[in-house]
């Protein structure tokens, strides 16, 4: 028999269980991907249009605002370090960040 506690318990496993969205595919994510390792939007140009399509800020990923003062932190230009052509161009490896 199911107890109230069993359910409670249940609906906050479901809630609390670890999940990776991609920030590019937001609703189809089947596959569970991050946003890093996305198969849908695999470059930087890609990534800023489809963020320009959800009006996102490509410094912060963030739903648009006003002026967005972070810097991407491989290269320091304005822009989220996830689409950095600078990382590509020298080969360095991808770092996990936050918000994937």
């Amino acid at each position: 028999m199911i107890t109230n506690v069993d359910r409670k318990l249940d609906t906050l496993l479901t809630y609390t269980a670890p999940r990776h969205s991609c920030l590019f595919c937001e609703i189809d994510n089947d596959d569970n991907h991050r946003s890093s390792n996305c198969p849908t939007f695999t470059d930087a140009i890609a990534r800023s249009l489809r963020l320009r399509d959800l009006n996102k800020c490509i410094t912060c990923l963030a739903p648009a605002h006003g002026p967005c003062q972070q810097k991407c932190r491989t290269c320091g230009g304005q822009h989220h370090a996830i689409l950095c052509t600078e990382r590509a161009r020298t080969g360095l490896p991808q770092k996990r960040h936050r918000s994937d």
